[in-house]
């Protein structure tokens, strides 16, 4: 039991390393780191069984620094192998050649990548789109270079290459129904379908915002038609009982009865009716208060 407690004690951050990198698969994608750290993990636990506590912690801690390694190399690979393999194609293609500028833009967000998992490898987001920016960066490159090279194995002319550049914008435009005017370049057309695309946005926006208002609109009205339905109901009400305390007030003069209201209800409070002592019954003489009475 109390070797469970020590374990548990000494072993805990190890494990815990161990978890995150499985975590993010560096059992296989870096098979060796893994194994030097599980070594140690097992040199560890065993250590501790046979009662040598005290070397417990170092080999733990080097453990745990292993599993962490392991971990970071499995992040990188998930993140960065591919753009690694895409760079790798660009050096045995010569791309330097043609497109250094846009390498070296590749290069330079790889190692950015690299450089945001090392200074904290649980914040993905931004390694993430890194990357992604790194790798595009890369394949654009190599896409560059093959245009060029055609051009230089006279495959295709320059003025052939530049026609098909601008190919796709004269579609874009025509689409927009905008002219392409290319005589002096490209930046007028390019300027004209962007004004297009934000004047669009901007109806689509203006749209939608219209439409959010007609609805609110809408539901403002069925408030108030439901309101004013109650209303109209409440003031129905209002005037049957107004008409009924009205028609049985006129039954009784002041003598005879006070008539009043209390809240919904019409109150009958009779002035001159007496009962004979001892006894509930209504005289002869008072009948016509309680034909009154039953009248409304």
């Amino acid at each position: 039991m109390a070797t469970a407690h020590i374990a548990e004690i000494k072993l805990a951050k190890t494990f815990d390393a161990r978890v995150d990198a499985l975590a993010v698969g560096g059992d296989s994608s870096v098979p060796e780191a893994w194994s030097q750290a599980e070594a140690n993990f097992r040199e560890a636990a065993l250590t501790l069984e046979e009662g040598e506590a005290k070397w417990v912690s170092n080999l733990a801690l080097k453990a745990e620094e292993h599993y962490r390694d392991a971990e970071l190399m499995a992040i990188k690979t998930q993140f960065l192998e591919s753009t690694r393999n895409l760079l790798r194609q660009t050096e045995k293609e010569q791309v330097n050649k043609y497109v250094p500028q846009t390498l070296a833009q590749a290069q330079a967000l790889l190692l950015e990548a690299e450089t945001a998992l090392e200074e904290d490898r649980y914040d993905h987001n931004k390694p993430r789109s890194l990357a992604r920016e790194a790798k595009y960066t890369a394949q654009h490159a190599l896409y560059i270079s093959s245009q060029l090279r055609a051009v230089k194995k006279k495959d295709h002319t320059l003025e052939e290459l530049y026609l098909q550049l601008e190919s796709p914008l004269t579609a874009i435009a025509g689409a927009a129904n905008i002219v392409a005017d290319l005589s002096e370049g490209t930046e007028a057309t390019t300027r004209q379908v962007i004004d297009y695309i934000e004047t669009a946005n901007r109806i689509a926006r203006d749209h939608e915002e219209s439409q959010a208002r007609v609805a609110a609109l809408e539901k403002q009205s069925n408030s108030l038609s439901s309101e004013s339905r109650r209303l109209k109901s409440q003031l129905a009400e209002e005037a049957e009982i107004a008409a009924t305390f009205n028609e049985v007030n006129k039954l009784f003069t002041r003598q005879e009865a006070d008539v009043f209201r209390k809240g919904d209800n019409v109150i009958i409070r009779l002035v001159g009716l007496n009962f004979p002592v001892g006894q509930a019954v209504i005289e002869t003489k008072n009948m016509s208060y309680w034909r009154k009475c039953k009248k409304p």
